[in-house]
């Protein structure tokens, strides 16, 4: 059977320009600055191969770049790598700055497409409203959206060649992605003193919820009332679906400490709409891959770059077929075949 299109994916490249260091949990070495040689080797084998649109699925820089001044610098630098991305497959209308739909008879709307997911470090550099304003903001129309009334939650989905791409905003409610004091605050910081029985110590996962950390956070009630209404469209349509968040769906493909605070609702509704056949998520730099074999959905969390020595890498291009997926895997990411 034919190949229908290719995508690109990375995750947690974390520049920044400084030194290497160990990790949170001083175990393993982080290679800050040579992640900028390797986000280059990843987009001239994206562009080498054509794929159709690519996926980054967040943290593009370290909160590191703040610490030292450098967030729009660093960000800069690595989007105008990213830039270098030829490919055009995916014919979108996506956000522009000012609010406003780009003209979709234009060729804009065939420019080549890197889907942006925004994770815990891009919330550690920049709010929500600035992100908006970047050139991370890969949003998606739909229909015309009415800004006054949006509060910059990043959500959204595209359909092509028989797949609908759903893109959730595992931020929405966090303490990490909102100013201080406003009711999504209130409300994240809330969810962690219920949760985390070693509160105030949020930067340590508790026993009996252990994702309810400080660099973790949760889906609203709109968000998940948007994706069933997503997922009932896919069904409707025939179409098969593909999720792609930074933090990981299914604590089976990560560590404990890494999923969505309510990932189990989430899950609930991929379980119930029988379309979803693969989740991408990024977040934990070792890794993981699932198969829920009840539900046929395949969980695929992709390692780190910024972990990775300078001679080393991990990115995949990602073959879908009507029947089947394949991960072709680089530098340690592992090829697989997933069948449907």
């Amino acid at each position: 059977m034919n190949k229908l299109f290719s995508f690109g994916a990375v995750a947690d490249i974390q520049y920044a320009n400084v030194d290497n260091g160990y990790d949170f949990h001083q175990t393993k070495m982080r290679y800050y600055r040579s992640s900028k040689d390797q986000l280059i080797e990843v987009v001239d084998t994206w562009n080498k191969n054509d794929v159709d649109f690519a996926v980054q699925l967040g943290d593009l820089i370290d909160g590191k770049c703040r610490k030292v001044d450098t967030n729009n610098e660093s960000l800069n630098e690595f989007l105008a790598i990213m830039k270098k991305f030829k490919s055009t497959g995916v014919p979108v209308c996506k956000y522009n700055q000012g609010y406003k739909l780009l003209n979709v008879d234009s060729s804009d709307k065939i420019a080549p497409y890197i889907c942006h997911i925004w994770g815990n470090h891009e919330f550690y550099n920049l709010s929500r409203s600035e992100l908006w304003l970047s050139d991370l903001n890969s949003y998606i129309f739909s229909e015309k959206i009415n800004f006054d009334n949006k509060d910059f939650d990043y959500y959204y989905s595209f359909v092509y060649k028989g797949f609908r791409m759903i893109s959730l905003d595992v931020y929405e409610i966090a303490t990490i992605s909102s100013p201080k004091g406003s009711e999504i605050y209130e409300t994240a910081l809330n969810l962690l003193k219920e949760n985390n029985e070693l509160y105030p110590d949020i930067m340590t996962p508790g026993k009996n919820k252990p994702c309810y950390v400080s660099w973790n956070g949760g889906v609203s009630k709109n968000q998940l009332n948007w994706l069933e209404n997503e997922l009932s469209a896919a069904k409707l349509a025939q179409e098969k679906v593909i999720i792609f968040t930074h933090s990981p769906l299914h604590p089976a493909s990560t560590s404990v400490k890494s999923t969505c605070w309510n990932y189990e609702d989430i899950l609930s509704l991929l379980h119930q709409s029988r379309c979803v056949v693969a989740c991408f998520s990024g977040h934990d730099h070792d890794g993981g891959f699932y198969h829920d074999n009840v539900n046929k959905i395949y969980f695929i969390t992709m390692e780190g770059v910024l972990e990775r020595a300078p001679n080393e890498n991990s990115f995949a291009i990602v073959d879908v077929y009507n029947d089947k997926i394949e991960l072709n895997g680089y530098g340690i990411t592992q090829s697989k075949i997933l069948t449907f």
